[in-house]
């Protein structure tokens, strides 16, 4: 139900001069110098990834870059968020995520096509869903040396509103749902299924190396 205008104005402060930045806090940080001073490079390789797909791309100019701080799965990583101006005069927020090697490799070993970390999420997520993330390209090499997917963020994407779930009593509900959902996108996407059920050692050992 979100709106664009709503989520740059959530995350960003209101244009000064036509220029909006991230508000700094908890979920926006300063970016450490030699990553803030890539960011230009690492845009116009996102840009480049894209193609076609976003030939006005090329004329997107930086406003702000900032360390994103949301949940989990990027601890250790870097996560740069930048917004970014259209020729349009538009704003948008693209994400550029850093991409290390799969938890799961502890247990399976390395897949058995090489890929770059960066390809190998993409690819997963082309396999899994049918419609990825908005915009989804890899940097599978960057002049900081780290492989990254790049991406724009939409309202479509927002996360499910808990705090009404719990209220009503729909939690057990909606999680049973999407770990059906979940599942049954990893079930479609496995090549290689393990001929015997994991093991509780064996899934503890994905916990621990994803940790």
């Amino acid at each position: 139900a979100r709106s664009k205008a709503d989520l740059l104005d959530d995350r960003c402060s209101q244009p000064h001069k036509g220029v909006r930045r991230f508000e700094r806090g908890e979920r926006y940080l300063d970016l450490p110098r030699e990553i803030q001073a890539a960011v230009p490079d690492l845009l116009r390789a996102y840009v480049t990834a894209l193609g076609e797909r976003a030939p006005k791309a090329r004329d997107w100019g930086i406003e702000d870059a900032a360390q994103r701080v949301a949940g989990t799965g990027s601890l250790g990583r870097v996560r740069i968020a930048i917004v970014v101006k259209t020729a349009s005069g538009e704003d948008r927020i693209v994400e550029l995520k850093e991409e290390g090697s799969s938890s799961v490799e502890r247990l399976l070993g390395p897949p058995h096509v090489a890929l770059a970390p960066s390809d190998r999420v993409v690819a997963a997520a082309h396999a899994m869903t049918p419609a990825p993330a908005r915009l989804l390209a890899s940097l599978p090499t960057t002049s900081l040396g780290r492989s990254f997917i790049g991406r724009t963020l939409a309202p479509q994407e927002d996360k499910l509103d808990m705090r009404s779930a719990r209220a009503r009593g729909e939690i057990d509900h909606i999680v049973r749902y999407a770990g059906h959902l979940l599942g049954s996108a990893h079930a479609c996407a496995a090549t290689r299924p393990p001929a015997a059920p994991w093991s509780a050692a064996d899934l503890a050992q994905i916990l621990d190396q994803a940790i």
